[in-house]
Formats: structure tokens, sequence, C-alpha cells
């Protein structure tokens, strides 16, 4: 199968694999992307801003909470 197959490639186990598969279901494409979102504008300000890791990382986990 081909997410048997990408979990031997990436070494993830295939409980987990199914797990993960299974939580990923409950978000809709939208929030999925909006969750991708959040995710890439806490990597950019983290490596282009001043403010506090902890900072961005505690409003990138509360917005993908608010969810």
């Amino acid at each position: 199968s081909t997410a048997a197959d990408a979990g031997k490639q990436l070494g993830v186990n295939n409980f987990h694999l199914r797990e993960f598969a299974g939580h990923a279901e409950a978000f809709s494409l939208g929030e999925a992307r909006h969750c991708f979102s959040l995710l890439f504008q806490s990597d950019r300000k983290l490596k282009s801003s001043r403010i506090s890791e902890k900072i961005i990382l505690e409003d990138m986990i509360a917005q993908l909470c608010a969810l």
C-alpha cells in the first residue's frame, strides 16, 4: 500500500501512521491548509524576527488549539 511504503521510507511505524491518518481525517482541507499556513508563518518568524522564540511558538500553539 502507498501509505505503508511512505511510512517505511520515513521510518514511521504503521501503527503510528494509521493513528496519524485517523487524526488527519478530522480536519477539512481548509483547516489543514490553515494549520500549514500557521506553521509556515511561525517558521518564517523564527528565522527572521527578533521576537522571542517562546512567544512565537506559544502564539502558534494557541492559534492551532483554537481551531
